[in-house]
């Protein structure tokens, strides 16, 4: 299954035609049947039904289309948000020291984990202990 096979189940869903979809989705009738055949062979099930009066969803098209629907909002959603992220900086280099109660530790080890993602070049070190720290 891919994204494209997706946006093409909405769109047809959408428009009830697969001429209408295919323009929308700047691509041929017949490609736009060639992706709907592929997904229909992929899940072993009819999508659509084709009528003269347009293409509609079977019952099992239904309940695939609520899944591409939902994929397609959060994958949109991400391209929208994707700027947000904090970027890669590959720059930054050294070493972070931690410490922190052994209960905290699995909290802390998440954390770092995406820390890590985001900094490669630095090196993470997190000690663990049973008591909680002194105040001083």
């Amino acid at each position: 299954m891919r994204l494209e096979q997706l946006y093409a189940v909405v769109e047809i869903a959408h428009s009830g035609s697969m001429t209408a979809a295919a323009q929308k989705l700047h691509t041929s009738s017949q490609n736009m049947s060639k992706i709907i055949g592929q997904l229909e062979k992929e899940f072993n099930t009819i999508l659509f039904t084709r009528s003269n009066q347009g293409v509609f969803l079977t019952p099992q098209g239904k309940i695939i289309y609520e899944y591409a629907l939902e994929i397609i909002e959060k994958t949109d959603l991400l391209k929208q948000h994707i700027h947000t992220l904090p970027s890669s900086d590959s720059n930054i280099h050294g070493s972070l020291q931690l410490s922190c109660h052994t209960g905290q530790a699995a909290f802390m080890i998440t954390i770092l984990e995406r820390l890590r993602f985001f900094y490669p070049n630095l090196r993470i070190s997190l000690h663990s202990h049973l008591l909680p720290p002194t105040p001083k």
